[in-house]
């Protein structure tokens, strides 16, 4: 009698763990649907580290399916991931970046920088062979 206890109670779980999963993998595909409003994005910049924020609630607009909304793993999955999604929109200054990653957008920044620095050196070389100094 146990065993058929203990069997009915290890497939129940597994059933959550799967129904879990798969609910998780729809609020995802369903984050990637949210757009912010501008007013929303003003918020967002404010205030970025706070990925509770009513901003990435899902609505009925972003979801595939309305009873989802009632479900607490679909809201905590959709608002995590629409979360993730605008962090990495948004470079380090808080701007919308064209670079892809913060790693990458310092890389830019670096590159610059030793360009404007060639460009220095060869400008001041270029003073320095048209007006020789006499010492």
């Amino acid at each position: 009698m146990s065993i058929i206890i203990s069997f009915f109670i290890i497939n129940n779980s597994s059933a959550q763990i799967i129904r879990r999963d798969s609910i998780t993998k729809v609020a995802e595909s369903d984050a990637k649907k949210l757009k912010l409003t501008k007013t929303s994005i003003k918020s967002f910049r404010r205030n970025k580290n706070n990925s509770g924020s009513d901003i990435f609630k899902p609505t009925t607009e972003t979801t595939s399916d309305v009873t989802l909304l009632n479900d607490s793993t679909y809201v905590q999955a959709f608002r995590a991931k629409a979360y993730a999604i605008e962090r990495k929109r948004y470079n380090i200054w808080g701007v919308r970046g064209i670079c892809p990653s913060p790693i990458t957008e310092i890389a830019a920044i670096v590159a610059g920088a030793a360009i404007g620095t060639l460009c220095v050196i060869g400008f001041v070389h270029l003073i320095d062979s048209v007006f020789p100094s006499y010492h």
